[in-house]
């Protein structure tokens, strides 16, 4: 059989990324699947685009279906050409009108009879100049052929003369279970198969099983059915390269930037935990403008928030998110399997650009996906993200209020690079939020739980737990009194109420003596506080730090 070492795009994108650039010409290839699987439509959709893309004529050979309802139910695909059937460029048959046209429409056929419709497909080939043919379906042929033996050797001289006509053809396979041919002689004789069926939970997948002499991607990939055809979505699983950036990313909060000793490492991976509430978002929008003020493109993956309710929360911290190289995607979770999801980012970073991307969360996908293949996709992410140099920040949701919730926590912290860890922590009957850096590959951080601070103008990291004992268990208790509650109290006594927000505002610049007698001088000079309050407070400090 003459198999060119020409590859044969098929014209779907995916497939050929899947195939590797597409079909070898001259083969036969064996494309199995059970009843309503998507058979019909690949094979209708590779014929149009044969012609649509690479002007190669097709041949639809069909011995299961009356051709007007087949094209009845595949005018409504957007790849259908009407012009393209009016001009003979792709041709649909009916193979019983073959049949009888060399009077086998009756009874089994004999092993002498197969040349005669061989040669009757092989003149249209001619006549027409056509480059793809597909017969749907081969199983019911088969039928009649009856014998082993018999239907062995008509693939085997069908896909003969039509590879030496540089014809590749499509042969459909009707199977139920794992099988890929009723007879279980048709997939050896073929050059390849490709299989079209459903998963254990019952998701639409498609398989390369074999295709000879050509590389191609053997995993199990999901696809949907859309009026523009088979839609495939295969995954990244390139090994991960463990490389480390020297440049680092902030933040966009100087606070974690500090415990992080200058942000994350340009191209890792950092997960945004704790429970709902907690202050996630306002995180990963933090670090998306940080991204954005370094000139970065950012893709943010949101299925928490619309498009418009994260606009509002950024431009409420004073975070323009109208600039062209912010792209937000909110699409609905159940309208599409993880694989769509893991797709699309990936069709971004590859046409160029993207170098940060924002994923808003990874709970919202575990409840309608499960943890255990949220996490597979997530290793399969990261890995090509690292390979590509793209930052990624995903947020999750961990417990709920003090104590971890019962249900079955989504742990990501052993795939990505860095995780922030966001906890309540309960203090004289008020709830406040910790944070802290739970992990950080091959960089330094701070060990200890800082304080998160919510306000309109953004997120504030303050020290705000140094005066307690047993933060990390969520119930703090008062430690004995420190020389920066003695500083609280000086706060409050000279400024009254205004005094809370001005120590959160010290402990934000520094709690040393030094530090605090420069805010009071700015203070002072911007009249926030007055001659004899600076006076006051000079020598008060003074006197604390001794």
């Amino acid at each position: 059989m003459k198999i060119s070492s020409t590859v044969q795009p098929t014209g779907i994108t995916t497939f050929d990324v899947v195939l590797k650039g597409g079909i070898p010409v001259g083969s036969t290839i064996l494309v199995a699947g059970q009843s309503g699987a998507g058979k019909t439509m690949f094979c209708t959709h590779w014929l149009f685009a044969g012609m649509q893309q690479f002007n190669e004529k097709g041949l639809y050979i069909s011995l299961t279906e009356p051709i007007a309802k087949l094209l009845h139910h595949q005018s409504k695909a957007s790849y259908f050409s009407q012009s393209d059937l009016d001009n003979q460029n792709v041709i649909f048959a009916d193979l019983r009108t073959v049949l009888e046209h060399e009077n086998l429409d009756e009874g089994p056929i004999a092993k002498g009879d197969i040349e005669r419709i061989i040669k009757h497909i092989a003149d249209m080939v001619i006549e027409n100049g056509v480059k793809r043919v597909v017969i749907d379906s081969i199983t019911a042929l088969c039928y009649r052929l009856d014998q082993v033996d018999i239907i062995r050797h008509f693939i085997f001289s069908l896909g003969t003369t039509l590879a030496y006509l540089d014809a590749t053809v499509l042969l459909t396979s009707e199977v139920q279970g794992e099988k890929n041919s009723v007879f279980g002689t048709e997939e050896f004789i073929c050059d390849g198969i490709f299989r079209f069926g459903y998963n254990n939970s019952n998701q639409r997948v498609f398989q390369v099983v074999k295709l000879r002499g050509h590389e191609y991607d053997t995993d199990q990939i999901k696809f949907m059915i859309t009026q523009d055809g088979i839609k495939l979505y295969p995954t990244p699983h390139e090994k991960c390269e463990e490389t480390r950036s020297e440049n680092r990313c902030s933040f966009g909060i100087t606070g974690i930037d500090d415990m992080t000793h200058g942000g994350f490492a340009e191209g890792s991976a950092v997960a945004i935990s704790g429970p709902t509430g907690a202050g996630k978002t306002v995180l990963a929008l933090h670090a998306a403008a940080a991204a954005l003020k370094n000139a970065s493109t950012v893709l943010f993956l949101s299925f928490d928030q619309s498009k418009q309710t994260l606009t509002q929360m950024a431009a409420a911290f004073g975070f323009d998110f109208s600039v062209p190289n912010f792209h937000v995607v909110s699409p609905p979770v159940d309208e599409r399997y993880i694989d769509a999801h893991i797709f699309l980012l990936k069709e971004a970073v590859d046409k160029g650009g993207v170098n940060t991307i924002v994923i808003d969360s990874l709970t919202a996908l575990q409840y309608h996906y499960g943890t255990d293949e949220v996490l597979s996709a997530l290793k399969k992410l990261v890995a090509y993200c690292k390979n590509a140099g793209v930052s990624l920040i995903v947020t999750n949701t961990l417990g709920s209020f003090l104590q971890n919730s019962t249900e079955k926590v989504l742990d990501c912290s052993a795939i990505v690079d860095t995780t922030l860890l966001l906890r309540f922590v309960e203090i004289d009957n008020t709830l406040r939020t910790g944070l802290m850096v739970q992990k950080m590959r091959f960089s330094e951080h701070e060990k200890r739980m800082m304080e998160l601070l919510i306000t309109q103008h953004g997120a504030l990291i303050t020290n705000g737990f140094s005066e307690y004992d047993s933060v990390m268990s969520g119930k703090a208790t008062r430690a004995s009194k420190s020389a920066i509650e003695k500083l609280h109290s000086l706060f409050l006594e000279e400024f009254g109420v205004q005094g809370d927000q001005l120590f959160i505002e010290q402990q934000a610049i520094g709690t040393t003596q030094e530090n605090v007698l420069a805010f009071m001088s700015t203070l002072r000079e911007s009249g926030v506080v007055d001659e004899d309050q600076y006076g006051r407070m000079s020598t008060a400090v003074q006197k604390l730090y001794g």
